[in-house]
């Protein structure tokens, strides 16, 4: 197990995709409010994944991935 990266999002909603048996787990590291919108640092940590994707959110448990531009994949 080790920290792929560190990756900031404005709600806690995302989705990771893993390769089969790849244990997943998250690990928030910090909370931030400014102009109500939370940006929520975490950390995905993963023996094996094929990627992650989370976009970007505005409010109180609202999850809005908005344009193409604003979503981001990470690949390994």
């Amino acid at each position: 197990m080790k920290a792929i990266g560190r990756f900031n999002v404005s709600t806690i909603q995302f989705e990771v995709s893993t390769k089969p048996f790849a244990k997943v787990t998250y690990r928030f590291v910090k909370v931030t409010c400014n102009f109500k919108v939370r940006i929520i640092q975490f950390e995905v940590m993963a023996k094996s994944f094929t990627k992650v994707t989370y976009g970007f959110g505005v409010g109180t448990n609202r999850f809005d991935k908005g344009p193409v531009s604003r979503l981001k994949t990470l690949t390994p």
